[in-house]
């Protein structure tokens, strides 16, 4: 039984160790596995015969145990990452003084990490039958979430933990599976990523994707989750700070024009930031924050065009989907943050497929694909909009409405709607401007001198995550 002092007395470090200790063997064991198969083929060399076979068989037994202990091994490794860091949440609940709650977080962890691990022995015990492979019908990309997650939890452990160590390609991007697995098989993923990159000497994707890797790696902040990567392209990847299947508050961050795996560090960054600044006001919620680059996002001189931004609808409508498919207890409050073009990914998913979410936020918009905000589909109230008065897009994007109306100002008054009085842009390239008055958004205070990304600082970073944790903390609205 789980009590105050028996939390204050956990070791949640010690547990993140030991489960990165149970990974490094599984690494081990599975390059033990790669030995012995290249033992099998050379013995084909120049041996034929009885003896020869039942060496094969041997070798071909051993090859088995290894791999399937290297998998039950890896799947232990995972619960212990994530009981540490279930602890370690729980502890900062009791610092701040909600001992009842932080009991119960340590409860549900502790009884599902003994669930998981208990399960496990078998494979442990007799891991040649844990190796076996099992039926490969993973459901298709595209399938409904909560389908997705049906069919996972009509699978056994054993079957699983091997997907996710023998198929983590199939398993890593798909919609309905839980964070922890996805997590698990995308970091397989991850690792060959960076082998590849390496061997052929791509600076630009190695930075990209040791950025992800460092993250995920910083035993000193809240524990990330790769829920996605494809290395193809630009690449995309998304990256959950914290557990968005347990957290009572989740907000989705899609970023704008001109992002790529390279220039990932600062996102992810920016994605903490969220995260820190929402959990410093609510000290009973527990809040993740996803970093959503799961679409090809254009260049600075293809933002005009919304393809970028139509053909990214189908993957963020089933992203968010999944959330809500594989949370775990009272569904949790979801916030959806669009940056810059990627308010239009935000806007037009919402328009063409209907978000799952409970607030809506466009920051530094160039507009949203919609011309007023009951246009969203969303509950009257919780759409949400900034534009700094330095953001060169509210002045520098607008829209042929708008050229049409200054042109005429300048005429009488030549460039003072630039330079004497600037007001932001009614329309936009992508339509109406979400922060003008008559859009139909709450529009909040940013830093005024912030410029196109200052929205993640100061004024706007604040009320970004008032709204994040239900929005009842909201005062700076204009």
């Amino acid at each position: 039984m789980v009590t105050e002092a028996g939390l204050c007395a956990a070791e949640p470090g010690r547990m993140t160790a030991t489960g990165a200790g149970f990974r490094r063997l599984a690494r081990e064991l599975s390059a033990r596995a790669d030995g012995v198969r290249a033992g099998g083929v050379a013995l084909g060399n120049g041996w034929r015969g009885g003896a020869r076979d039942a060496a094969a068989g041997a070798l071909d037994r051993a090859e088995s145990r290894l791999r399937g202990a290297a998998d039950a091994v890896l799947a232990c490794g995972q619960v212990l990452t994530e009981l540490g860091e279930q602890v370690r949440t729980a502890r900062a609940l009791l610092e701040r003084g909600y001992g009842p709650l932080a009991v119960e977080v340590a409860t549900r962890a502790d009884a599902a990490a003994t669930g998981r691990l208990a399960a496990l022995s078998r494979a442990l015990r007799d891991p040649a039958a844990f190796g076996a492979p099992v039926d490969p019908a993973v459901p298709a990309r595209g399938t409904p979430p909560t389908t997705v997650r049906a069919w996972w939890a009509g699978l056994t452990a054993d079957q699983r933990v091997w997907l996710v160590a023998n198929r983590p390609g199939d398993v890593g991007g798909l919609d309905g599976v839980p964070a922890a697995d996805r997590d698990a098989a995308n970091r397989v993923r991850l690792a060959a990523a960076l082998d590849a990159a390496a061997r052929r000497g791509d600076e630009a994707l190695l930075r990209g994707l040791g950025a992800i890797a460092a993250r995920l790696a910083d035993g000193g902040r809240v524990r990330a989750y790769l829920l996605g990567l494809d290395v193809s392209g630009d690449g995309r990847a998304i990256v959950a700070m914290g557990d968005p299947d347990r957290a009572t508050d989740v907000l989705t961050y899609v970023p704008g024009a001109n992002t790529a795996l390279a220039s990932l560090g600062g996102l992810l960054d920016r994605t903490d930031r969220m995260r820190d600044a929402a959990e410093r006001l609510d000290g009973t919620a527990d809040v993740a924050t996803v970093l959503w680059l799961g679409y090809d996002a254009p260049e600075w001189a293809s933002a005009m065009s919304a393809s970028a931004a139509h053909a990214a609808v189908p993957d963020l409508d089933r992203f968010l989907d999944g959330l809500r498919a594989t949370h775990e207890g009272p569904p949790a409050h979801q916030t959806v943050l669009g940056h810059s073009y990627g308010s239009l990914v935000v806007g037009a998913t919402a328009r063409d497929a209907g978000l799952n979410a409970d607030d809506v936020v466009f920051v530094g918009s160039a507009g949203v694909g919609v011309p007023s905000a009951d246009r969203l589909e969303l509950p009257a109230g919780h759409v949400w909009s900034s534009t700094a008065r330095s953001d060169p897009f509210a002045y520098a994007a607008p829209g042929f409405g708008q050229f049409v109306r200054d042109a005429a100002h300048n005429v009488t008054a030549p460039f003072s709607r630039w330079y004497a009085d600037p007001v932001p842009n009614v329309d936009m390239w992508h339509g109406h401007n979400p922060s003008d008055r008559t859009f139909g958004a709450n529009v909040f205070t940013s830093d005024p001198r912030g410029g196109h990304s200052g929205y993640f600082a100061g004024a706007g970073l604040e009320n970004i995550a008032r709204i994040a944790v239900g929005g009842q903390h909201l005062a700076n609205v204009d």
